[in-house]
Protein backbone atom coordinates (compact mmCIF):
# COMPACT_ATOMS: atom_id res chain seq x y z
CA UNK A 1 0.00 0.00 0.00
CA UNK A 2 1.45 3.38 -0.95
CA UNK A 3 1.44 6.31 1.44
CA UNK A 4 -1.06 8.99 0.58
CA UNK A 5 -0.20 12.67 0.66
CA UNK A 6 -2.70 15.37 1.50
CA UNK A 7 -1.02 18.59 0.34
CA UNK A 8 -1.76 21.91 1.96
CA UNK A 9 -3.43 24.28 2.04
CA UNK A 10 -6.50 22.57 3.38
CA UNK A 11 -9.76 24.41 2.79
CA UNK A 12 -13.31 24.32 4.07
CA UNK A 13 -16.39 24.16 1.88
CA UNK A 14 -19.79 24.76 3.46
CA UNK A 15 -22.78 22.80 2.22
CA UNK A 16 -26.42 22.81 3.34
CA UNK A 17 -25.92 20.39 6.24
CA UNK A 18 -22.15 19.94 6.55
CA UNK A 19 -18.68 21.36 6.21
CA UNK A 20 -16.21 19.55 3.97
CA UNK A 21 -12.47 19.83 4.67
CA UNK A 22 -10.46 19.37 1.46
CA UNK A 23 -6.74 19.09 0.80
CA UNK A 24 -4.82 21.22 -1.70
CA UNK A 25 -5.85 18.89 -4.54
CA UNK A 26 -9.54 19.16 -3.68
CA UNK A 27 -9.79 15.69 -2.13
CA UNK A 28 -12.47 15.57 0.57
CA UNK A 29 -10.82 14.60 3.86
CA UNK A 30 -13.59 15.16 6.40
CA UNK A 31 -17.33 15.78 6.47
CA UNK A 32 -18.61 17.54 9.60
CA UNK A 33 -22.40 17.48 9.78
CA UNK A 34 -24.55 19.99 11.64
CA UNK A 35 -28.18 20.83 12.30
CA UNK A 36 -29.44 24.30 13.12
CA UNK A 37 -32.82 23.30 14.54
CA UNK A 38 -32.23 22.40 18.23
CA UNK A 39 -34.89 19.67 18.48
CA UNK A 40 -33.62 17.79 15.43
CA UNK A 41 -30.00 18.40 16.47
CA UNK A 42 -30.46 16.63 19.83
CA UNK A 43 -32.57 13.83 18.31
CA UNK A 44 -29.93 13.17 15.63
CA UNK A 45 -27.01 13.86 17.98
CA UNK A 46 -25.48 16.49 15.67
CA UNK A 47 -23.41 19.60 16.30
CA UNK A 48 -24.63 23.13 15.83
CA UNK A 49 -23.48 25.10 12.79
CA UNK A 50 -20.97 27.02 14.92
CA UNK A 51 -19.57 23.88 16.58
CA UNK A 52 -19.16 22.10 13.25
CA UNK A 53 -17.54 25.17 11.71
CA UNK A 54 -15.05 25.46 14.56
CA UNK A 55 -14.16 21.76 14.27
CA UNK A 56 -13.73 22.05 10.48
CA UNK A 57 -11.48 25.05 10.98
CA UNK A 58 -9.31 23.14 13.47
CA UNK A 59 -9.03 20.15 11.14
CA UNK A 60 -8.03 22.46 8.27
CA UNK A 61 -5.20 23.86 10.44
CA UNK A 62 -3.56 20.43 10.93
CA UNK A 63 -0.92 20.71 8.14
CA UNK A 64 0.25 24.03 9.57
CA UNK A 65 0.37 22.68 13.12
CA UNK A 66 2.30 19.58 12.07
CA UNK A 67 4.98 21.72 10.40
CA UNK A 68 5.66 23.65 13.59
CA UNK A 69 8.43 22.43 15.86
CA UNK A 70 7.08 20.21 18.58
CA UNK A 71 7.24 21.54 22.09
CA UNK A 72 8.37 18.84 24.44
CA UNK A 73 7.70 18.58 28.14
CA UNK A 74 10.94 20.37 28.96
CA UNK A 75 11.09 22.59 25.87
CA UNK A 76 10.37 25.89 27.58
CA UNK A 77 12.71 25.21 30.51
CA UNK A 78 15.49 24.18 28.11
CA UNK A 79 14.91 27.16 25.80
CA UNK A 80 15.18 29.51 28.78
CA UNK A 81 18.30 27.73 30.03
CA UNK A 82 20.02 27.86 26.63
CA UNK A 83 19.23 31.56 26.29
CA UNK A 84 20.66 32.12 29.78
CA UNK A 85 23.79 30.08 28.99
CA UNK A 86 24.45 32.20 25.89
CA UNK A 87 25.21 35.13 28.20
CA UNK A 88 28.30 33.35 29.57
CA UNK A 89 31.79 34.27 28.36
CA UNK A 90 34.14 31.35 27.65
CA UNK A 91 37.37 31.68 29.58
CA UNK A 92 35.93 34.13 32.10
CA UNK A 93 36.47 33.50 35.80
CA UNK A 94 33.85 31.06 37.09
CA UNK A 95 32.80 29.99 33.58
CA UNK A 96 32.26 26.31 34.48
CA UNK A 97 30.71 27.09 37.88
CA UNK A 98 28.28 29.60 36.34
CA UNK A 99 27.16 27.12 33.68
CA UNK A 100 26.83 24.38 36.28
CA UNK A 101 24.74 26.65 38.52
CA UNK A 102 22.38 27.57 35.66
CA UNK A 103 21.93 23.91 34.75
CA UNK A 104 21.31 23.10 38.41
CA UNK A 105 18.61 25.79 38.66
CA UNK A 106 16.85 24.31 35.61
CA UNK A 107 17.21 20.82 37.10
CA UNK A 108 15.44 22.03 40.26
CA UNK A 109 12.51 23.13 38.10
CA UNK A 110 12.40 19.71 36.42
CA UNK A 111 12.56 17.85 39.74
CA UNK A 112 9.77 19.99 41.18
CA UNK A 113 7.46 19.71 38.16
CA UNK A 114 4.18 17.92 38.75
CA UNK A 115 4.29 14.24 37.75
CA UNK A 116 2.54 13.18 34.56
CA UNK A 117 2.33 9.54 35.69
CA UNK A 118 1.44 8.16 39.11
CA UNK A 119 4.74 6.29 39.39
CA UNK A 120 6.91 9.19 38.20
CA UNK A 121 9.63 10.27 40.62
CA UNK A 122 11.60 13.52 40.86
CA UNK A 123 14.70 11.54 39.78
CA UNK A 124 12.81 10.27 36.73
CA UNK A 125 11.83 13.81 35.78
CA UNK A 126 15.43 14.93 36.26
CA UNK A 127 16.71 12.12 34.04
CA UNK A 128 14.19 12.99 31.31
CA UNK A 129 15.16 16.64 31.48
CA UNK A 130 18.90 15.91 31.35
CA UNK A 131 18.48 13.51 28.44
CA UNK A 132 16.53 16.07 26.43
CA UNK A 133 19.03 18.79 27.32
CA UNK A 134 21.96 16.66 26.08
CA UNK A 135 20.10 16.08 22.79
CA UNK A 136 19.45 19.81 22.35
CA UNK A 137 23.05 20.69 23.21
CA UNK A 138 24.27 18.10 20.71
CA UNK A 139 22.04 19.60 18.01
CA UNK A 140 23.52 23.03 18.71
CA UNK A 141 27.05 21.62 18.64
CA UNK A 142 26.35 20.05 15.24
CA UNK A 143 25.49 23.51 13.93
CA UNK A 144 28.32 25.28 15.79
CA UNK A 145 31.09 22.78 16.71
CA UNK A 146 33.39 25.44 18.16
CA UNK A 147 30.91 26.79 20.73
CA UNK A 148 32.64 26.42 24.09
CA UNK A 149 29.46 27.07 26.08
CA UNK A 150 27.63 24.10 24.56
CA UNK A 151 30.73 21.90 24.97
CA UNK A 152 31.05 22.82 28.64
CA UNK A 153 27.34 22.33 29.38
CA UNK A 154 27.27 18.93 27.70
CA UNK A 155 30.49 17.87 29.45
CA UNK A 156 28.97 18.76 32.83
CA UNK A 157 25.89 16.67 32.08
CA UNK A 158 27.85 13.71 30.74
CA UNK A 159 30.47 13.68 33.52
CA UNK A 160 28.92 14.37 36.91
CA UNK A 161 32.37 14.50 38.55
CA UNK A 162 33.03 17.83 36.77
CA UNK A 163 30.09 19.41 38.54
CA UNK A 164 30.14 21.43 41.73
CA UNK A 165 29.77 18.83 44.51
CA UNK A 166 26.38 20.22 45.66
CA UNK A 167 25.02 19.78 42.12
CA UNK A 168 26.13 16.17 41.62
CA UNK A 169 23.82 13.19 41.81
CA UNK A 170 23.59 11.98 45.44
CA UNK A 171 25.52 8.78 44.68
CA UNK A 172 28.55 10.84 43.49
CA UNK A 173 28.80 13.43 46.28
Amino acid sequence: MTARRFPPPWSIEERRACFIVKDGNGLALAFIYFEDEPGRRSAENLMSHDEAGALALNIAKLPELLRQPRMTRWGEVIDNLLADLETETPGAEGFRVNIDHKIWEAEKIARGAPPIRLDETPEGRLHGFQTELVVRLSERLNRDPSNKIWHEARALLENQRLRVPEHRRPDLK
